[in-house]
């Protein structure tokens, strides 16, 4: 009877580790060239910032053109990963009409922000500052979101995680002057 109870338990518990948890994350990311990235060619000072891509481009902070989002994250940063869903559900819907990137800050290794990329889902390009110099015009702490205008001018700003998609559509509707659905 007790090698029939084992096997029983035994049995029950490999079935539950075989169904997959409906909150679990894609694990499908990839890292991105920044080709897709408007950006003002005559730019020519700013704050360097690496594409996590597999080229050695760099774009200048400054020369990021909109409509754009960009939101600011860190692998460590819990908020950061609650809210990336929401993120990868407006990109998926609306990225032909309003561009998004990621600007991973403070990370300790490269590979920890490679890892979080491919981990969480995530799709758009990203931009690698590891020792903070955005946070001057950016703004301290992590998570942020930013709207950005044709001009490259911030016109609005989500500081904290964001909630839901709605949010983010609301918002790039309002700031950003577009008509999302």
């Amino acid at each position: 009877m007790k090698i029939f109870a084992s096997l029983l338990i035994a049995s029950l518990t490999l079935a539950g580790c075989a169904n997959k948890d409906p909150n679990a994350l894609p694990n499908d990311g990839i890292v991105k060239e920044c080709s897709e990235i408007k950006v003002a060619k005559q730019v020519k000072t700013g704050i360097e910032l690496e594409c996590l891509g597999t080229g050695k481009q760099t774009l200048l902070q400054s020369s990021l053109r909109g409509p754009m989002l960009i939101n600011v994250y860190g692998s460590w940063c819990w908020p950061c990963r609650q809210e990336i869903p929401y993120f990868r559900e407006f990109y998926e819907k609306y990225q032909n009409q309003v561009g998004l990137v990621g600007i991973a800050v403070e990370e300790v290794k490269k590979s920890d922000t490679t890892e979080f990329i491919k981990s969480m889902g995530i799709k758009w390009p990203s931009l690698y500052d590891p020792d903070g110099r955005t946070r001057l015009n950016l703004g301290m702490g992590v998570p942020v979101t930013l709207f950005v205008d044709a001009k490259g001018k911030v016109v609005g700003k989500i500081v904290g995680a964001v909630k839901d998609t709605k949010t983010l559509v609301e918002e790039s509707n309002k700031y950003l002057k577009l008509n999302l659905q």
